[in-house]
């Protein structure tokens, strides 16, 4: 009839440590079953019976042959059994030490990913201003002729170009203005939220509040806000 004990059981009826019962089990050297995720170790209960016997009797012997601590065969049987836990802790360890490469490895690699991920993010910011920059690039230059003529007009024709002006201002939200400019990381898009607000404190106006929320003129160019970034 089948009997399970425990590993810590089975080491002392055994007299053996604990971790070579491990070692052990992991071999395949003894029978074991694991219910409810604890291990157990299955042991015949003619097999315990016999090991207890065997136990009782090496404890006599050993009683016996520590009258005589010279004797030859009381040394080999300690030097013995002290070797077999060495060998049994060793392996122990090695398994240990196994299982450290392994997770090690595993840090690594995500370690990897993580600054795969940033040189993306990096690329990504680093095209978006490329792009910027060649459309400020592109755009026309005020000429001084055009500013006298604006300085030089009168109270109505000033309200008309105002006017004119308004016409082109088209206040987006914070979603369609990351949307227009291609941002899709969160960490770039908490950061612009913060210095285009801190624009809008200083009195930009391409930045106002509406309705409750922030809005944005995507009409305007912000080349200077991507530079502080």
């Amino acid at each position: 009839m089948e009997k399970l004990l425990k590993p810590v059981e089975y080491a002392q009826m055994q007299g053996i440590s604990r971790q070579a019962v491990y070692a052990k089990v992991k071999r395949g050297a003894i029978p074991s079953k694991n219910i409810d995720g604890k291990l157990f170790i299955i042991v015949e209960e003619n097999q315990e019976a016999s090991q207890n016997q065997q136990k009782n009797n090496n404890s006599k012997q050993t009683s016996n042959r520590k009258i005589s601590p010279n004797n030859q065969n009381y040394s080999q049987i300690d030097y013995a059994t002290l070797l077999e836990a060495k060998d049994e802790t060793i392996s122990v360890l090695k398994g240990t030490v196994k299982d450290l490469k392994k997770s090690n490895k595993q840090m690594s690699t995500t370690l990897r990913g993580e600054i795969d991920l940033l040189k993306d993010a990096f690329h990504e910011m680093r095209t978006m201003y490329v792009a910027q920059i060649e459309q400020v690039k592109r755009e026309p230059k005020v000429e001084e002729d055009t500013i006298d003529v604006f300085a030089e007009a009168s109270t109505e024709t000033f309200r008309e170009v105002v006017k004119d002006e308004n016409v082109n201002v088209r206040w987006v939200s914070f979603k369609k203005f990351f949307k227009q400019y291609s941002i899709i990381q969160d960490e770039h898009k908490e950061n612009l939220k913060r210095v285009l607000i801190e624009s809008y404190e200083k009195g930009d106006k391409r930045v106002s509040y509406r309705d409750g929320k922030f809005q944005l003129n995507i009409n305007e160019q912000f080349i200077d806000i991507f530079r502080l970034l």
